[in-house]
């Protein structure tokens, strides 16, 4: 069976068609033993203008002068990076869909039109899933160990009440500091620490609604129209721009 690589990434942000690497780690292990057999950590340089947002930076905590600084030009590692890979199937941890995207968007800007190798893709947060439902059912009989009269409404409603007893009793701390003030149904829009109203998912994840409003009108005009959230949700998102656009 093939060695594994395990990798991760840093980024200027989170979208993987216009955002940079800052930094990769990757790890080559024995599948069979888990010895470690090589491993590179590279704080990166990217190529043409880039710059780090605050909200990335309260993520990962690395500063434009701290890579420029410590870090390498991408063109000067990318062949590195890509041998890394040879022969070798690749693990992450939710990141097949965001660090193999940008990795490879990364290095096609640069003009490296380069394809992954022939692999098995692992990703250990999709297979936890698999492995532990969080089906209503299973959940109840993780806590419980028994279960429920499922998909009857009002047994539903109760067992639902007692997951939500049982999560507090094991983890009140962490869910009462959760910022949880989620404006719509679908959880696409949220307010911050500092009561700002933001997306909380997507392409422009934390960022205002007005500052988006204000300079990407394609992205609302397809929320509106094309995407499939509620009318709550765009109330809110009215209400979010109008609140600022009136001061």
């Amino acid at each position: 069976m093939k060695n594994i690589v395990c990798f991760d990434t840093e980024t200027t942000g989170v979208d993987t068609q216009k955002d940079k690497i800052i930094q990769i780690a990757m790890v080559k292990f024995d599948r069979n033993n888990f010895e470690t057999i090589d491993k590179l950590n590279s704080y990166i340089i990217p190529d043409g203008e880039w710059d780090i947002p605050q909200e990335a930076i309260d993520v990962h905590g690395l500063t434009k002068d701290f890579i420029l600084k410590n870090g390498v030009p991408i063109k000067e590692i990318a062949n590195k990076i890509i041998n890394f890979f040879n022969d070798c199937d690749i693990l992450t941890y939710n990141g097949n869909s965001f660090d193999v995207a940008i990795l490879l968007n990364n290095l096609n800007a640069i003009g490296i039109n380069w394809n992954l190798p022939d692999c098995k893709y692992y990703d250990a947060f999709i297979i936890e899933k698999q492995l532990h439902s969080f089906k209503l059912t299973d959940v109840y009989k993780r806590y419980y160990n028994e279960d429920f009269a499922a998909h009857d409404a009002f047994a539903d409603v109760n067992a639902t009440i007692k997951v939500f007893k049982k999560q507090l009793e094991i983890n009140q701390e962490q869910i009462e500091n959760s910022n949880l003030d989620i404006l719509s149904p679908e959880g696409f829009i949220k307010r911050n620490d500092s009561g700002e109203i933001v997306f909380a998912k997507g392409k422009y994840a934390n960022k205002t609604i007005y500052e988006i409003c204000k300079t990407d009108k394609d992205y609302i005009n397809w929320l509106w129209y094309k995407s499939n959230i509620s009318e709550i949700t765009k109330n809110n998102i009215k209400k979010a721009y109008q609140s600022k656009n009136n001061k």
